[in-house]
């Protein structure tokens, strides 16, 4: 239910503009310090992995691991995409307070 309701956030934020997707824009949102909350699918690569986790730890930035590159693809109306920044700091609230709600156990 909760996967659910993120995916939703995610098409309202890529609805009203305050999403960047694709490793190339994600990098550049974060080194400019726009991004407020960084997405990486869970079937990324370890290198895509590593090198997103650095720059978030060094820019303070939100990170968290969400479904596949195909559901983040899809979820906000492209082709699968590895990374995802949230650049409104309200959207990527509430996607956290929903992640922190959601059961730890599956």
């Amino acid at each position: 239910m909760n996967e659910h309701k993120i995916i939703t956030m995610l098409g309202f934020a890529s609805k009203s503009r305050n999403i960047v997707s694709g490793e190339t824009g994600c990098r550049i949102a974060l080194e400019k310090r726009k991004a407020k909350l960084l997405i990486i699918a869970e079937d990324a690569t370890t290198s895509t992995k590593d090198f997103f986790g650095k720059i978030s730890v060094q820019q303070g930035t939100p990170l968290i691991y969400f479904g596949t590159k195909i559901e983040l693809g899809r979820s906000i109306g492209k082709s699968p995409r590895s990374t995802i920044v949230i650049c409104d700091s309200g959207m990527a609230d509430s996607i956290i307070k929903i992640l922190k709600c959601e059961p730890q156990s599956k």
